[in-house]
């Protein structure tokens, strides 16, 4: 089984660089339709599925787990427990930010952009399986996924604090749930080994539909947004090796296949069964990380925190800004402020992006606009990976809180 986990692994990241390959080749040939109508459909597919088969996931496990709960009393202990989790791990992650950008800004690594380079950008062109699925009335398998997430865990605990409370009325619909879990389980295993063809179809289309000229100037901030998710993703992986005592790369490699899925898919939604899956590996009971790890995600996720930061600080340099360095690290603060009130929809965190600045006295410069969107989806690759990481160091921690505590 090990065996074919590794293999698996390999496969994933042989289908990244294929696509990178494949992605550059296009681009520089000039054959970005190709990428549009036959990668992008298939990227976009896919992360519905996963989307799709998740949001009925969650909302089981999530009930799943409030039943296992003997009382409503521990209901609220385990989440004061994730909520306290959830804003050290932010706040590590910020401090982490900040010290990495202040060593780029110091240093000049950060590529300044002139206005000629800003408007040089190329628009995201919407494939046509978007195209068909946003026509669907209410967005059933698109954005309501991601936009309800709230109302889906707001409604599981409800139906789980029923179930507590009328244990011996609601047993059969219990043992529904179960049964509806289990089967969600094998659809998600059954998507997860078609996972190469999407990852070389994502990442193709990622390099494909980005001027290359463009993403050059960018390189800085593409460079600090991977040293910051590497550095958090190691803290974050020592931190859990402390406390389960288990060997550093134990728990490096446990924790990879959500950390690699939510890199490439660019959706922690979709993830959060899998990051589950690997919290359990570490040691973590299913009762607390089917509650913890949705939780986690709906409240101030870890990489939105790293994106905004970072997209923050391209827009303070590149606009030839200069701030105090208590300001900078007020940014660590104002950055969690707005990855909790970021809304669960694409390059949500550029929309933060011209009210944070504001909050700094700073005022945004329009032609850098373009850039942004532009390397965005290189940042919220490295945003999510984050965000999956966070997840399960807080599933990891808040269950051992609670054994402590026994």
């Amino acid at each position: 089984m090990n065996k074919s986990k590794d293999k698996s692994k390999l496969v994933n990241i042989i289908a990244l660089f294929l696509g990178c390959v494949v992605g550059c080749v296009l681009n520089v040939t000039g054959h970005i339709s190709i990428s549009h109508t036959v990668f992008a459909p298939i990227g976009s597919l896919y992360v519905r599925i996963l989307q799709f088969v998740a949001l009925p996931m969650i909302f089981c496990l999530v009930i799943v787990s409030i039943t296992s709960q003997p009382s409503i009393k521990k209901i609220a202990s385990l989440a004061y427990k994730t909520i306290f989790c959830n804003i050290v791990s932010a706040i590590l992650i910020g401090i982490i930010t900040f010290c990495v950008t202040i060593f780029f800004v110091a240093h000049n690594y950060l590529t300044l952009a002139t206005a000629s380079h800003a408007s040089k950008h190329v628009a995201y062109a919407q494939n046509y399986m978007d195209l068909l699925m946003n026509t669907v009335k209410s967005g059933v398998i698109g954005r309501y996924m991601q936009q309800n997430l709230f109302f889906v865990f707001i409604v599981a605990i409800s139906f789980g604090i029923l179930m507590v409370l009328h244990r011996k009325t609601l047993d059969s619909f219990a043992d529904m749930i179960n049964a509806i879990t289990s089967v969600l389980k094998k659809m998600l295993d059954l998507v997860v080994k078609f996972a190469p063809i999407a990852i070389f179809s994502i990442v193709a289309n990622a390099f494909a539909s980005n001027d290359l000229s463009t993403l050059r100037n960018l390189l800085g901030l593409i460079g600090m947004a991977c040293v910051i998710a590497v550095s958090y993703v190691l803290v974050a992986t020592l931190i859990e090796a402390i406390v389960t005592k288990r060997s550093f790369i134990s728990c490096l490699v446990t924790t990879y296949p959500a950390i690699f899925f939510g890199f490439v898919t660019c959706s922690s939604v979709a993830c959060i069964p899998l990051t589950q899956q690997c919290a359990d590996e570490l040691g973590c009971r299913k009762e607390t990380s089917s509650f913890v790890v949705p939780l986690a995600n709906l409240l101030i996720k870890a990489g939105g925190t790293l994106s905004i930061y970072s997209l923050i600080t391209f827009t303070i340099v590149a606009g030839g800004n200069v701030m105090p360095l208590y300001k900078w690290f007020y940014m660590i603060f104002l950055v969690m402020a707005c990855a909790l009130a970021m809304p669960a929809v694409p390059m949500a965190a550029i929309f933060v992006i011209p009210t944070a600045l504001t909050h700094l006295g700073i005022t945004m410069n329009q032609n850098l606009t373009g850039l942004l969107i532009a390397v965005y989806t290189f940042i919220d690759m490295f945003g999510t990976a984050a965000t999956c990481a966070s997840n399960v160091f807080c599933a990891v921690i808040v269950d051992k809180l609670r054994l402590c505590k026994r």
